[in-house]
Parts: structure tokens; sequence; C-alpha cells
């Protein structure tokens, strides 16, 4: 699982600007200049998702790297299933995944589709550890460890969505994710 992440403070400043001036679009606040699009880079997402920032909001997740291709994406990271072992145990599948505790290696890989301000993830591979895990699993883990006071359900990757701050498409390419307004 060890991928190169390139990560500076510098990228991670940078992806937090661009985010300011994607919410004060999404606000109004800017009227001097509308975005058509933005651009978003492999390397500032990396800095970013290891940033303090963002690892405060990932407990239990570590070593986060995210590699952008033409149409797909691809997630690795390190989680610590004995730190959030009652969310996991809560799943009450019969899944060998469900049995593993401690510092875990996942890989996940696929798709994201986006039109006219939805999109849809399709996950194609999912890696816990040892065990190959189903795209079904892998969503409910994702809705329970995702659960917040502002988000009581979770984040449900596997139901169409909303785009967030009027994104109305994505448009992934390698080390790269364009967002169109």
């Amino acid at each position: 699982m060890s991928h190169a992440i390139e990560q500076s403070r510098e990228d991670a400043n940078s992806l937090e600007r661009k985010l300011r001036a994607i919410k004060r679009h999404d606000e109004g606040a800017d009227t001097s200049s509308r975005l058509s699009s933005v651009t978003l880079t492999q390397a500032e997402i990396n800095s970013y998702l290891s940033s303090p920032t963002a690892m405060g909001m990932l407990a239990g997740v570590s070593d986060v790297c995210l590699r952008l291709e033409s149409g797909r994406i691809h997630l690795s990271a390190r989680v610590d299933l004995t730190r959030i072992h009652d969310t996991f145990s809560s799943l009450t599948v019969s899944h060998p995944a469900v049995s593993l505790s401690g510092p875990m290696p996942v890989e996940i890989s696929g798709t994201i589709d986006s039109a006219d301000g939805f999109g849809a993830v399709s996950l194609d591979a999912i890696q816990l550890g040892p065990a190959i895990v189903s795209s079904e699993v892998a969503g409910r883990f994702v809705r329970l460890i995702t659960r917040s006071a502002r988000n009581p359900q979770g984040i449900d990757i596997l139901s169409p969505f909303r785009l967030p701050f009027s994104i109305r498409k994505i448009n992934l390419k390698t080390g790269r994710a364009v967002l169109f307004f």
C-alpha cells in the first residue's frame, strides 16, 4: 500500500484558499469574479488530507493517499479498527472483515460520475487488510464512521448525491480534479 505521497503545507494552504473561494462563490459573496471551474491537484488534496484540520475529522484514519486518474479515483489509508471497533462491529453482517482489529491498510478504487449538480460513486475494488469487502459493506461502514451531530446519518457513498457548493460536474484527470460551476 505504500504510495509516494508528496505533501506540503503550501499545497494544503492552496487547497484551503480554493475551498474558501468556492464557498464565497456559492454564497454569492464574491460577485467580482464568477467561477466557471476550479482545478484541485492531487498534491493539494493529499497535503490537505494529511493536515491537522482534516485528520481531526478522520479519527482512526491515517496515511490517506488519493490518486486521481482519467475518470477514476484510488484511495489508500490506514484505518485503526480498534479505535473504531464499536462502530465497525455494529455492521451486523457475516463478513471476515468484521473480526479484524488494529491498524489495517485499506485500498478502494472506483469512479465518480457527475452531471447537472449530482454525483454517484461506483466502487469496484475494496480491500480491508487481507479481506475483500463488498461495496455494500463498505458503504455501510463509511456511513457509520462519518456520523456526526451535523450529519447523524453519515455519508452514503453508494447513493446519488447533490454535489456541494453549486458544483455542476467533476471531471477527473490524471493528477487533478476539475470542478465545474
